[in-house]
């Protein structure tokens, strides 16, 4: 006579049933272990020096490209272009760039997309000489000599807002000079104004050579701009490598709202790796300049996407690409609306 448990179950069945369950456990643990651990996805990215590797840095600082699986191997390259170059050329996987090298690089049949944001915010503030620094309006500068980092986004803008008060570049002397060397010409006296970035134009007020006159919000307003720094990969890493591009895209977007949240650690990672370069700024003077761009989205906007079209419309008329972009294959939201998604 079989003894019978409460349930009214045979125990000699309750028993069999936990040995089974046992058995099975044992096997599962024997597959799991014997199966093949998946090697990390290696992934090279072309970044940029200076305060626009923060969020890469971040990323890889706290361990999120890690958790995704993805083994980042981070490039700095001194611009835009040098980014586009190497993502095209098959020699980095992703890149960042302004739209203004990026649409010009994907009218030249470069096969790019902007998957998300790096940051949004324009850079560009215009330092007047010691001679001119009483002027106030972009066009107190008619006939001005203007050094300019030509065919880049800061450049483009200022294209833009010039173009919407009725100026143009031939309303200027505009002189093509690198940002870097910038400090040294207006120490040598070479330019009426220079329109850059930071640190270069930081440098400039701080050792007396000019005074800013025409800021990052004065030309964000004239130029009706968000001036957003966007990913970007091939599409053929969207076709061929949709899991990789969605899992690096994961780990971007929790490294930016890392970096936007926690600002002195993020700061303290993006000090370790730029090293003497900005060693002269404290940390409340860096802050201060990364922060110059919004890390708080990874998802194009609307209104970001109204800036690619209407620059990609400035190019065009002014003869810079040869076709309006076409932008349903020039951006792909869709990895970064997921994640965005899955961080919820």
């Amino acid at each position: 006579k079989q003894a019978v448990n409460p349930g009214g179950e045979s125990l000699i069945v309750t028993r069999i049933s936990i040995l089974a369950c046992g058995i099975a456990q044992m096997l599962l643990s024997a597959v799991f272990l014997s199966w093949p651990i998946m090697a990390a996805e290696r992934v090279v990215f072309a970044g940029q020096s200076g305060v626009n590797a923060l969020v890469a840095q971040v990323g890889i600082e706290k361990g999120f490209f890690e958790d995704q699986g993805i083994e980042i191997e981070h490039q700095m390259s001194r611009s835009g272009r040098a980014s586009i170059d190497a993502v095209a050329s098959g020699h980095a996987d992703f890149g960042v760039a302004t739209s203004p090298p990026l649409l010009a690089a994907i009218d030249r049949d470069l096969p790019l997309v902007i998957v998300a944001l790096l940051s949004h915010g324009y850079s560009g503030k215009l330092i007047a000489s010691n001679e001119y620094n009483e002027l106030q309006h972009l066009e107190d500068f008619k006939g001005k000599t203007i050094g300019v980092q030509v065919g880049t986004g800061v450049h483009t803008v200022f294209q833009m807002a010039i173009d919407r008060i009725g100026l143009a570049d031939s309303d200027f002397d505009i002189r093509n000079v690198r940002v870097q060397d910038m400090p040294a010409a207006m120490q040598g006296g070479e330019f009426d104004a220079v329109l850059g970035w930071e640190p270069g134009m930081r440098r400039i007020v701080e050792v007396g050579y000019g005074t800013e006159v025409v800021s990052v919000e004065d030309f964000e307003r004239l130029a009706d701009v968000t001036a957003p720094f966007v990913l970007f990969t091939t599409r053929r890493s969207v076709a061929e490598r949709p899991e990789m591009v969605q899992q690096f895209i994961v780990a971007w977007a929790e490294s930016q709202r890392y970096a936007w949240a926690e600002r002195e650690d993020s700061i303290r990672h993006l000090r370790a790796l730029l090293g003497d370069a900005f060693s002269h700024f404290d940390d409340k003077q860096l802050t201060e300049l990364t922060y110059i761009y919004k890390y708080d989205r990874t998802v194009l906007s609307e209104a970001d996407i109204d800036d690619i079209r209407n620059t990609g419309d400035f190019l065009f008329t002014r003869g810079r690409i040869a076709t309006r972009p076409d932008l349903d294959t020039v951006i792909n939201n869709a990895f970064a609306e997921r994640a965005e998604q899955l961080l919820r």
